[in-house]
């Protein structure tokens, strides 16, 4: 079975690919080599145009043996530039990223008041990818569910594809949205320098900074310090951020609107983490938030999931008056403001980027976040480094998310479908229609109740 996504690259690369004496499969699988590295930039950089690292792994799996041959091509015909320096030791891979435009600033997507998204700029393309369905049987995870699934003559995939066809979207009103937000998207809606007040910033990933140190570096570089509305941090000159925050933006948006309105509804499973990733877990939350409006439909989450779950998992053998506080605070959704309050730190916001640093860095990081982290829980930290430098450190991130998925997709989306029930996901939560909210939430309760699994539900 095969399943179809739709995606927006530039267009100068859409057609310098068209232009290859390549065969069509190659060229769909180049467009969507461009595309991801678009997307990641966007993701981790705010920037469709930085470096993103790519393991050899991953391109081995998502372009198969001959991912080499692909790269190559681009590289040949200046359509991606790759940083070769990598490390097999320290785990560290090559990075990539698409060429920009020669002809034209690659910031330049601007919506005009009159424009709908059947006119968007000109700057880009639409494209299809193709892509062959995992075959779910093979996954070691989620077994049962998928047998359960199977005995009521549903396929997971087909199920959720076939409930996104069946939402009502007002692609006029998720127009406005996109160009409501897009206008605000201004210099003055971002802290910068002296006006960010936190301890430490991040540089890069091995570096981090206090704010004196921070502060001395974006006036040797000759740049602004600019924490973007997720609180992640960047050194950048603002009117440039600006620019590349409103094309990621702007692109992202579109990419969701798109899909929905031309109904390329897709749904899948990561098989690294057996995540389900579907239009829904990617689109952005102003756009949900209207397509849940539009359909009556309630949203049931897991608060502070990640670190429910990592509670959860703690072995029994690990023991101590750290480890009760953690649970506790971790179960009651007061991990946060508990951090907040015993770092000093400047927001809840802030708080959970030290709790994702934890979990995503290395067992080697010696930020002073995670110093003061290892003195408030020794014993929680302990079994944490331990873990990521016995299965590394990209595994215990990988184990929280797998675990996410065992609970929401191959237990409650199964229970809430047996019922009959309509029901999509978004990793660590379930979307309803507001009738069933009271049922699926007995549900959800009877099942942690079932597997002892102490969590907050929102």
């Amino acid at each position: 079975m095969k399943r179809n996504k739709l995606f927006l690259i530039d267009k100068w690369l859409d057609e310098a690919i068209d232009n290859l004496s390549i065969s069509k499969t190659r060229k769909s699988s180049a467009k969507l080599f461009i595309w991801i590295l678009s997307r990641d930039g966007r993701k981790l950089n705010q920037d469709s145009y930085s470096f993103t690292y790519k393991p050899y792994k991953y391109l081995l799996k998502t372009f198969s043996s001959r991912y080499m041959e692909l790269i190559s091509i681009l590289k040949e015909n200046k359509l991606i530039e790759i940083d070769e320096r990598y490390s097999a030791e320290r785990h560290i891979s090559k990075k990539y990223k698409i060429a920009e435009n020669p002809y034209s600033s690659p910031y330049s997507p601007i919506l005009n008041d009159d424009q709908s998204t059947e006119e968007y700029p000109s700057c880009y393309s639409m494209s299809t990818h193709f892509s062959q369905l995992v075959d779910y049987e093979e996954l070691k995870e989620g077994k049962k569910a998928v047998k359960k699934l199977i005995k009521m003559g549903v396929n997971i995939i087909e199920d959720v594809e076939k409930s996104l066809s069946k939402l009502k979207i007002d692609e006029l009103k998720l127009e406005s949205t996109l160009k409501g937000y897009f206008e605000t998207i201004v210099p003055a809606s971002f802290k910068t320098s002296s006006e960010i007040n936190r301890k430490v910033f991040k540089y890069d990933d091995e570096t981090y900074l206090t704010k004196e140190q921070a502060l001395e570096k974006s006036r040797k570089l000759g740049v602004s310090i600019i924490e973007d509305y997720n609180g992640k941090i960047y050194f950048d000159n603002i009117t440039d951020f600006v620019n590349k925050k409103r094309e990621a933006i702007f692109s992202s948006y579109l990419e969701s609107i798109l899909g929905m309105s031309n109904k390329c509804f897709y749904a899948d499973r990561n098989s690294t983490n057996n995540r389900l990733d579907s239009n829904i877990t990617n689109m952005p939350s102003l756009l949900l938030e209207v397509i849940k409006d539009d359909n009556d439909l309630v949203e049931i989450d897991l608060c502070n999931s990640q670190f429910a779950i990592f509670s959860h998992l703690i072995p029994k053998e690990v023991v101590g008056e750290d480890v009760d506080l953690f649970k506790t605070l971790s179960q009651e959704c007061e991990l946060y403001p508990y951090l907040q309050e015993k770092m000093a730190l400047s927001s809840r916001k802030e708080a959970k980027t030290v709790c994702f640093e934890i979990c995503f860095s290395s067992h080697r990081n010696r930020s002073q976040y995670v110093t003061e982290m290892r003195k408030l829980f020794p014993t929680v930290m302990k079994w944490v480094d331990e873990f990521k430098e016995k299965y590394g450190d990209n595994q215990f991130a990988i184990m929280l998310q797998k675990k996410e998925a065992e609970i929401f997709i191959d237990n409650l989306y199964v229970m809430i479908r047996e019922e009959d029930i309509f029901c999509l996901t978004k990793h660590d939560s379930l979307i309803v229609k507001s009738c069933d909210e009271f049922k699926v939430r007995n549900v959800v309760e009877e099942y942690f109740k079932n597997i002892e699994f102490k969590a907050t539900i929102r």
